[in-house]
């Protein structure tokens, strides 16, 4: 009802019968206004590469949402590494050592468009991976991907190509992919991959952040009908 409506029926009450309306009535409570949800997503992330040589390499990246649209949150940096910003996404500006990654640091974001600065040390660590498994995908076979052991992990993921991939929970280690799924892939070679993350999730004022460190392990391999 309108606070119009509501000062014209009180009005009329008290003209046709007076004393109905009780001087201690509660006023109606306003409705609450909708508020645009704030979210980030931090992480840190080591990928090993295997091959003739397996480099393994670090990398940062952020994101900051105001709802769905990603917004600058001013200067973003890890362990003293500012990263660099392309209108979306904060990220590492190359490869980096392991000593910019998993130092004492920690996130350090000044402040913009509505967030406020803050700082966070992580409580979590690289979740711990080894044992990497991947071969020859024939596309009428069911292919499986292994990492074993993993440790200190919430989630893991497993994918070929980047675009058929599948999230599991914690101490599962492997996944097998049946050849329906695999039935688009294009022969020749295609990249595998795993992803084993830990996560960490915060409150910033009202922003909900979560904070994230992946262990990332990637092979090319053929791909055969």
């Amino acid at each position: 009802m309108s606070t119009q409506r509501i000062a014209l029926s009180l009005a009329l009450c008290s003209f046709l019968f007076s004393g109905c309306v009780k001087e201690d009535a509660t006023p109606t409570p306003l409705p609450t206004p909708n508020v645009i949800p704030r979210t980030a997503y931090m992480g840190v992330k080591k990928q090993t590469v295997h091959g003739p040589s397996s480099p393994t390499s670090y990398s940062a990246s952020a994101i900051f949402l105001n709802g769905i649209t990603p917004v600058p949150a001013g200067i973003v940096s890890v362990n003293g590494l500012e990263l660099l910003f392309d209108g979306l996404t904060y990220y590492s500006p190359s490869a980096l050592s392991v000593e910019l990654i998993t130092g004492t640091g920690g996130w350090e974001v000044t402040g913009a468009n509505g967030i406020a600065p803050f700082s966070h040390a992580y409580q979590i660590d690289i979740p711990y991976t080894s044992g990497f498994s991947a071969g020859t995908i024939d596309k009428s076979l069911p292919y499986t991907l292994s990492i074993d052991p993993i440790y200190n992990e919430d989630s893991t993921t497993f994918s070929i190509g980047y675009i058929i991939r599948h999230t599991v929970a914690s101490s599962t280690s492997s996944y097998t992919f049946t050849p329906e799924e695999m039935s688009a892939l294009a022969t020749g070679t295609t990249t595998v991959d795993i992803q084993v993350s830990n996560y960490e999730l915060r409150t910033v004022g009202s922003m909900n952040v979560q904070y994230s460190m992946s262990s990332g392990h990637s092979r090319t391999v053929t791909v055969v009908e």
